[in-house]
């Protein structure tokens, strides 16, 4: 076969054309397909959890899943579903001085944000928060704690003087001993701090607004001299759902209620409604977020807590600037 005169020449240039594609493709596959997730070996845990504290076991640890997760508390089902529970762990044990009895249980959902709406669906700001893994609160006899995709529930079975201080001290030896982790929950933290009612933030899976198509939605109270509000931001980013839900639920407000005309300082479209529920409530939208605040007053404080909220969000690049 007679190849053409620069045929060589050609070869070696395609060969590197096909080397460049190929290194493109490696660095675009490591980038955008999911890492996978560290395997967690929770027998191991447990019993270096167990020996390093010296404490008497109850029975065998219990590996967690389908049924069995929604039968260790049949009054999370709601919450354990909601938030895709994947898999729990379970043990009970006795404590070292005073023989008391506890149980510790960790559930394990897909993500931070998950986690957090887990641990967050019973808290109140009355309750006794410490800084225990991520965050923590104590509810009569159990210590609620988050701590990266888990949440881990201590209980104290017996009756003691001062229960927070067996369950606060299990919590913190547990959480000591998985693989150390950073917070990264950038659209909760981009919640505006003035005026916030402390550790009120929570995060729903879905439905709001008695609308069953938001979803991922982040939410905090405040508290100014005209009374309550409540700030949130609904999250289509997954869906890029943000137009056809703004407009969606302002064609069924406008249907049955009010759409109220009032000229606030906003750079993004919004709209004021008369809420049924809430009263006056007005909802914006920013690339795939929807944000807005329930039963506001002022005027002013309602578009300086918008446009903090707007900073933020633009900050942690959740939205684009401009």
């Amino acid at each position: 076969m007679v190849y053409p005169k620069n045929y060589r020449y050609y070869a070696m240039g395609w060969k590197a054309v096909r080397g460049v594609l190929i290194l493109l493709t490696i660095v675009w596959l490591a980038k955008n397909l999911p890492a996978q997730e560290e395997q967690i070996n929770y027998q191991k845990i447990y019993q270096k959890f167990i020996e390093k504290n010296h404490l008497l076991t109850l029975g065998d640890p219990l590996h967690l899943n389908g049924r069995e997760l929604l039968d260790t508390r049949r009054e999370m089902i709601e919450y354990l579903i909601d938030f895709r529970v994947k898999e729990g762990f379970q043990f009970h044990f006795l404590t070292g001085k005073d023989s008391a009895q506890m149980t510790l249980t960790l559930y394990h959902t897909p993500s931070q944000i998950t986690a957090f709406g887990l641990y967050s669906a019973e808290k109140t700001p009355s309750l006794k928060f410490y800084d225990i893994g991520f965050k923590s609160y104590l509810n009569g006899q159990e210590l609620f704690s988050w701590y990266d995709k888990y949440v881990i529930i201590t209980t104290l079975i017996d009756t003691l003087e001062s229960p927070e201080k067996h369950l606060k001290k299990a919590a913190e030896e547990f959480i000591k001993l998985l693989p150390k982790k950073k917070r990264k929950t950038p659209i909760l933290d981009a919640l505006p701090g003035k005026d916030r009612v402390e550790h009120s933030e929570k995060f729903y899976a879905h439905r709001w607004l008695d609308q069953d198509y938001f979803e991922n939605i982040y939410y905090a109270d405040y508290h100014t001299s005209d009374g309550y509000s409540r700030i949130f931001i609904i999250d289509n980013r997954t869906t890029a759902s943000a137009d056809s839900n703004f407009w969606r639920y302002h064609s069924f407000i406008k249907s049955k209620h009010r759409i109220l005309k009032e000229d606030l300082k906003i750079a993004t479209d919004y709209f004021v409604v008369d809420e049924p529920l809430w009263g006056k409530t007005i909802l914006a939208k920013k690339n795939q977020i929807i944000y807005g605040i329930l039963d506001y007053k002022d005027k002013e404080w309602t578009e300086d807590r918008l446009d903090e909220l707007l900073s933020r969000l633009k900050k942690k690049k959740v939205v684009k600037s401009g």
